[in-house]
């Protein structure tokens, strides 16, 4: 089989007409073209390595474009690096402007214009940074080939000069091993030196088309594979879970960002569940009295201690309001005494503290803004958690 290809092809490069010139010159040993078992090379230099360009006849010159573009190995690289690809193992005059106008009129690469769009984030501050200070990450992904770079930044002042050497990139496709390489592996097809390995009597192109039908039903089959799978991990996890039910006024803790820190989440509470929006979030009144729409996976019921001193409790709730400059400052030092449950304590208590400055009467004005200042703490020491100790018999 591989005679035949061979022979074929050199049969072809006899024959085409452009080549005319290019045996002439390789026979007088000019413009960098020789002859080599029977077969018409062009010599090159490509990274100071002398290289041996097989000259592609016109009836073979889409084969290699399409090979070289469209395959399922050459990811529908641009015309430059197309071009890098054939210029190692092929040439022909004109190569580089066929290889542009074969890439400017690819279907796929018309229809996926983000192969020109990158996305770019930055990931950080790191705690605790590495030995070289590198607090931030510069991510950058291409939204065609979906290739990654990941940049170490140690600020994020644009005075730093952060490059990528996407070079190496262009580079390593040219130094590729020759026998790895579909170009490579075509090129030694048509000069007959396959190396011994067995090769497929279809062309080399439509082997890896083929290939790549293979690979598709391959990777549909693991999509159908992986549902399967997904659907069962889900079954058998709702075995182990319960749906939350929350009502109006219930209480709740809630899982929320930290103020100064947004990767940080604690609980914070009690809340309380001030409406349900929809079958999994509820709008929740948080401990600072503002509200937040929140999801009921972030949210936990608040279990109150049954051993509270009831007693206690009654009797905050029943404290009649002071009358006299001496009863507010009882009230107060009651007050201030456990200040620590009541949140912006100094804020609450500041009308009442008004009543017991100098030249204010003994017996003190009462409004709304005083009955405002005795009411809400009242509020918050009736729904601290007591502690008490733990009884050994319950779960804990």
């Amino acid at each position: 089989m591989g005679s035949s290809v061979a022979d074929n092809f050199r049969a072809e490069q006899e024959q085409c007409a452009e080549l005319d010139l290019a045996w002439k010159h390789a026979k007088e040993g000019k413009g960098k073209y020789y002859e080599e078992d029977g077969y018409l090379f062009h010599k090159d230099k490509i990274l100071g390595e002398s290289i041996g360009q097989l000259v592609i006849p016109e009836c073979r010159r889409n084969e290699v474009l399409k090979l070289a573009h469209t395959s399922v190995f050459s990811s529908h690289m641009g015309p430059k690096k197309t071009l890098e690809r054939i210029t190692y193992s092929f040439f022909w005059k004109g190569m580089r402007t066929d290889v542009k106008k074969y890439c400017d009129s690819c279907n796929e690469c018309q229809l996926n214009q983000t192969v020109k769009v990158v996305n770019i984030d930055l990931i950080g501050p790191i705690d605790p940074p590495r030995s070289k200070e590198n607090k931030y990450i510069l991510c950058l992904v291409d939204q065609h080939t979906r290739w990654g770079e990941a940049v170490p930044l140690n600020s994020l002042s644009a005075k730093r000069d952060s490059t990528l050497d996407y070079g190496s990139v262009s580079i390593s496709i040219v130094v590729w091993q020759a026998t790895t390489r579909p170009l490579s592996i075509l090129k030694s097809t048509w000069i007959g030196k396959s190396n011994n390995i067995q090769l497929n009597t279809a062309p080399v192109s439509k082997y890896l088309e083929d290939l790549k039908s293979k690979f598709e039903v391959a990777a549909e089959q693991a999509k159908l594979v992986s549902a399967v799978q997904q659907e069962n991990t889900a079954y058998y996890h709702n075995l182990r879970s319960s749906n939350k039910v929350f009502k109006v006024r219930d209480q709740v803790i809630v899982l929320i960002p930290n103020s100064t820190n947004k990767l940080f989440a604690g609980w914070q509470g009690p809340a309380t569940i001030a409406e349900k929006r929809n079958p999994h979030s509820f709008l929740v009144k948080l401990p600072d009295g503002s509200t937040k729409h929140i999801h009921q996976n972030k949210l936990k019921k608040y279990i109150t201690n049954s051993n509270a001193d009831q007693d206690k409790i009654c009797a905050i709730q029943k404290l009649s309001r002071p009358i006299t400059e001496k009863e507010v400052r009882w009230v107060l030092g009651l007050m201030g005494f456990y200040r620590t449950y009541i949140s912006n304590y100094a804020e609450l208590s500041t009308p009442l503290t008004e009543l017991t400055k100098k030249n204010k009467p003994n017996n003190v004005s009462w409004g709304e803004a005083e009955q405002k200042s005795f009411d809400r703490p009242k509020e918050l020491l009736c729904e601290v958690t007591s502690l008490a100790t733990p009884d050994a018999n319950l779960p804990f």
